[in-house]
């Protein structure tokens, strides 16, 4: 009988502390998953494959612009408007915080509002910052041409939920002293690396459609 007690006080110090180490575990792990999720790529949340390379370029012709852009990426504007979007169906994730987040790039006309386009683009890149506290401007150049037009590039590092991605706009000249173009590109930062000479020469086959002066 007390052999048998023994046995039983035993087997149970043993399942206790084997739950003990079990629940331990399971914290450990619950705190390694956050930090993997909270530190990883973004894509690494999604079913797409790390890193992306863009194969190829295709032309878009719209009834007031023309853009080369990334083979595979859909057409997502929204009907009746002059802001059009084309986004990477596969450079999408949804994280529990911040919603929808997207690989895409953008064309918008802007009016420059009388204000000089030098104006305009300091004012663009005040505007990334207060949108993104946790920028960081990597590279911005404005003594670069697409055609025969005057542009700006700014390029920004971001996070969101320690999640990297890169943003690169282009702001193009429209030509009139009334108007710019708004190209954005936001690019998850290891496809960036990976792409980036390929969305520079995206950026380069803008061509205007609205002026008799247009980039080639």
């Amino acid at each position: 009988m007390k052999k048998s007690r023994k046995i039983l006080v035993i087997v149970t110090m043993v399942v206790f502390i084997a739950s003990i180490a079990a629940s331990a575990y399971s914290v450990y792990l619950s705190r390694s998953n956050n930090k993997a999720v909270e530190g990883s790529h973004p894509i690494l949340l999604s079913n797409a494959s790390v890193p992306q390379k863009i194969a190829n370029l295709i032309q878009i012709d719209k009834n007031i612009f023309s853009l080369k852009i990334p083979e595979g990426w859909e057409d997502q504007s929204p009907a009746n408007t002059d802001f059009f979007q084309f986004l990477n169906p596969v450079g999408v994730v949804k994280p529990d915080l911040t919603g929808e987040i997207i690989e895409f790039v953008s064309v918008n006309k802007e009016s420059l509002g009388g204000k000089k386009p030098s104006v305009y683009v300091s004012e663009f890149k005040k505007l990334l910052d207060s949108r993104y506290p946790q920028s960081k401007f990597v590279y911005s150049e404005d003594k670069i041409f697409i055609g025969d037009r005057p542009a700006t590039y700014i390029e920004t590092d971001n996070v969101i939920e320690g999640m990297n991605f890169k943003k690169f706009n282009v702001l193009i000249d429209g030509g009139n002293n009334k108007d710019i173009w708004v190209l954005n590109y936001n690019v998850w930062a290891d496809n960036w690396n990976l792409n980036k000479d390929i969305i520079y020469q995206s950026a380069a086959s803008f061509t205007d459609k609205t002026s008799s002066t247009t980039a080639q």
